[in-house]
């Protein structure tokens, strides 16, 4: 799935990283040029438990908020947030992730382009 800026798309891919990893407990592979690590579990987090987004980016977490917290640390969501990432990496790691269900990919084009993929 593709998406323009600011149309849902990362919210998309989200709801399927959460679907698969915290409820299907199958493996995923998140990789987000655009927001770290911690920024992908705070909205995985704030989608799960209905929390207040700026509340838990200033880690004021609930009783429930921790222990969903605590869950997500446990499931198998593996986040590749380098600022390296690039279509040809993301090909290059997903066939060496033992039981891989799927792969989202947030905001490839925001990861600088190789010379060999600039179309002129």
């Amino acid at each position: 799935m593709a998406a323009a800026p600011n149309v849902g798309g990362s919210l998309l891919g989200l709801a399927a990283a959460r679907q698969a990893a915290l409820v299907d407990g199958r493996k995923v592979l998140y990789a987000a040029s655009g927001p770290n690590r911690a920024d992908i579990m705070r909205r995985i987090l704030a989608a799960e438990t209905g929390g207040d987004y700026p509340r838990l980016k200033q880690g004021r977490l609930t009783a429930q908020e921790q222990r969903v917290a605590q869950q997500l640390v446990q499931a198998p969501l593996l986040i590749d947030d380098g600022s390296d990432l690039t279509a040809e990496a993301i090909a290059e790691t997903a066939p060496h992730v033992k039981d891989l269900a799927l792969v989202v990919v947030d905001r490839l084009q925001a990861a600088p382009q190789c010379p060999a993929a600039v179309v002129r």
